[in-house]
């Protein structure tokens, strides 16, 4: 059941619907968790928890990721590269951030990519160092077997063989367990938190989202503007009509099919009417950009905080994840060396 609230005030139905039915059709936007709550969510939980903040704050979040994500997806297709035909240079809608941001999200993008395919593959490794370790310990249990069945001096070598490689066995999955502890869950961590990261950027994105809005809003209210003053001014210079007319209050058309003196006494005040609203809607837009550039200026603060935290904490991290992994292979491979030396005495 698609979710009716007072969305209808800005979208009939019909073009809800629409929108809706295009997102659920789109491969990536349609598996994402915002969207299935806005779709599953029912009106009557909605009114039960409408003074609930955190639950509208949700359902506000889960419309800004369609809004922009659509918007994004719209960009993507419709958006020419460089080197593309017909590409231009358009900086007009750079917001007073996009240069400081830019950088920290090459960065945050990078950072993300390698961490994550480093604890990937860390995760991968572990995963089979496990299988072999499981193998090793059958390889031991067979040559105990044999051992036992074999007579000497082969017997003993195969029963040396088997202890020590149950031996190593153990030892590895306490090593395993080191790595698991100490380097593949701090690494696990770091990654986590470039997604909490990556959370705030994406609210950076949004709050940009709507400072661009904002900003064509008072593009169209004042080109609509401007055109208006031009139409006015032309229509003042055309020459006025001279004849017998009906009175004002006989007349039931438009303002401008007014008989001349009914028109020459109302179109004034319909034109100052109609200039006021649009000077109004202007200075409504303007007011809305503000707050929009304010919270865009607010939101990006706080991600360049963010990040520049991570970048100095990290690097400190890092280091020290690293040192302990490397401290726990040299350990572990000094043992595994003395046991097999032991094999040999």
């Amino acid at each position: 059941e698609i979710y009716t609230l007072s969305l209808h005030d800005a979208l009939p139905i019909s073009g809800l619907e629409k929108f809706l039915n295009k997102v659920a059709a789109h491969e990536l936007l349609s598996c994402n968790d915002h969207f299935k709550m806005f779709l599953q969510q029912k009106d009557d939980e909605l009114k039960e928890h409408q003074v609930d903040e955190p639950n509208v704050e949700k359902f506000k979040k889960a419309l800004n990721w369609i809004d922009v994500r659509v918007a994004e997806v719209i960009k993507g297709f419709t958006e020419k590269s460089p080197g593309d035909e017909g590409y231009e240079e358009d900086t007009h809608n750079d917001s007073p951030v996009d240069a400081k941001m830019k950088c920290y999200r090459e960065y945050i993008i990078q950072v993300d990519s390698k961490l994550q395919q480093m604890s990937n593959s860390m995760k991968d490794m572990l995963q089979k160092k496990k299988l072999a370790n499981d193998k090793l310990s059958d390889f031991s249990d067979a040559a105990l077997e044999l051992g036992e069945f074999d007579e000497e001096p082969v017997a003993n070598s195969l029963k040396k063989l088997a202890k020590t490689t149950a031996d190593l066995s153990d030892e590895s999955d306490k090593h395993l367990d080191d790595v698991q502890e100490k380097f593949a869950a701090p690494l696990a961590e770091l990654v986590e938190l470039l997604g909490s990261i990556k959370a705030a950027i994406m609210d950076q994105v949004t709050a940009r989202h709507k400072w661009m809005l904002a900003q064509k809003n008072l593009e169209n209210k004042t080109k609509g503007h401007e055109k208006l003053a031009a139409k006015l001014h032309e229509d003042s210079l055309k020459p006025k009509p001279i004849g017998d007319a009906k009175a004002p209050e006989e007349t039931l058309c438009d303002v401008r099919a007014l008989p001349q003196p009914c028109q020459a006494f109302i179109a004034p005040l319909v034109d100052e009417d109609t200039v006021s609203h649009a000077e109004m809607a202007i200075h409504e837009a303007q007011d809305e950009l503000a707050t929009a550039a304010n919270v865009l200026e607010h939101v990006t603060g706080r991600v360049l905080k963010e990040i520049d935290t991570f970048k100095k904490d990290k690097s400190g991290e890092l280091k020290k994840i690293i040192e302990e992994y490397a401290t726990i292979q040299v350990e572990y491979n000094e043992r595994e060396k003395a046991k097999w030396q032991a094999l040999l005495i």
